[in-house]
């Protein structure tokens, strides 16, 4: 299969690319350094995110973008995404929120992410997503 880099027109797919990378090279970091994961050690500044979308949407980011929007825990929001606590947010679990509008349900699937640790194609970020991040916390 032909992978390219992960480029979305949905911002709310960029938005939870942005949240989930995040955590996965949080994650990585971790597990490197043997050290033993706690859900506060997945929670990071929004600003971080916002900054980061702009690696993943193909157009031109609407500057007004805020990250209350994709906050489950937050009045008016349209999508439960990311989980608030004080000022720094985590990317949402399945479980979380009735599993209602938690992550995206549609993705280009030979698509590549770029991370700390190397490129990963979408699907296997899903999985960890799935598999070891809901596992986890």
């Amino acid at each position: 299969m032909e992978y390219s880099l992960y480029k979305t027109n949905r911002i709310e797919n960029a938005v939870w690319i942005a949240g989930i990378i995040q955590a996965y090279e949080r994650f990585q970091l971790l597990k490197a350094n043997e050290i033993e994961k706690t859900l506060d050690d997945f929670y990071f500044s929004g600003q971080i995110i916002i900054n980061n979308v702009n690696k993943f949407i193909r157009k031109k980011l609407n500057p007004s973008l805020r990250i209350e929007e994709f906050i489950g825990n937050e009045i008016g929001n349209k999508y439960n995404y990311l989980l608030i606590n004080k000022e720094e947010v985590r990317v949402s679990k399945l479980n979380e929120f009735f599993g209602h509008k938690v992550c995206p349900l549609k993705f280009e699937k030979d698509m590549l992410i770029e991370t700390s640790y190397g490129k990963l194609c979408i699907e296997d970020l899903i999985e960890w997503y799935i598999y070891e991040y809901n596992v986890l916390l």
